[in-house]
């Protein structure tokens, strides 16, 4: 069977294929950071999501939507359900801890600073890929770190980037400025 086209807009595309036993739908939708590409299989009242794609513009969306339906055969390890994280250290002061992860061994480098107070503050900087899971991640942080044995209520504050600059040698140089402190001689 070929693919049919169920709804289309200028922020909307769904098309379903139907096949012996499921359908699969390919679905992108614009949003505030560009085009989400849902790829699913659907079989009776259950659906998988297979793969999420996040895009800049509906062009790479519509591009990305043919490549879909070219691919027929669903890969099992396409079909990821569960985010695993792995955690790296990278320094720890009296109140304060910054670390690093990645998402199911992805090469995105992601990091979190934990801020020790009344209030546990975490502030999560990951890219816009994992927003589909947020709560399982901060979930997993929380086990790992520790947080919920503390007894105390964690607040947690959530960025996303898009893009990670990969070579620091690429990357824009801060300018340094030449401050000067001037203390009278009746301060000392």
């Amino acid at each position: 069977m070929a693919w049919k086209k169920i709804a289309e807009s200028n922020d909307l595309i769904v098309l379903e294929k139907q096949f012996k036993k499921h359908k699969l739908k390919i679905e992108a939708r614009k949003n505030s950071y560009g085009w989400e590409v849902f790829r699913t299989k659907v079989n009776g009242a259950s659906s998988s999501l297979i793969s999420e794609h996040i895009l800049d513009t509906k062009k790479e969306a519509i591009q990305l939507i043919d490549k879909l339906k070219k691919e027929t055969k669903i890969k099992v390890k396409e079909i990821q359900k569960t985010a695993e994280i792995s955690l790296m250290r990278v320094y720890k002061e009296e109140f304060v801890e910054k670390w690093y992860f990645i998402v199911n061994d992805g090469k995105i480098k992601n990091f979190l600073v934990v801020k020790y107070d009344n209030n546990i503050k975490v502030d999560i900087v990951m890219h816009e890929l994992y927003r589909l899971y947020e709560d399982e991640i901060i979930s997993q942080i929380e086990k790992s770190l520790g947080l919920k044995e503390l007894g105390e209520s964690s607040v947690f504050e959530i960025y996303y980037f898009k893009r990670a600059i990969k070579n620091r040698e690429n990357a824009p140089q801060k300018s340094l400025i030449d401050i000067e402190f001037g203390f009278d001689e009746d301060y000392y």
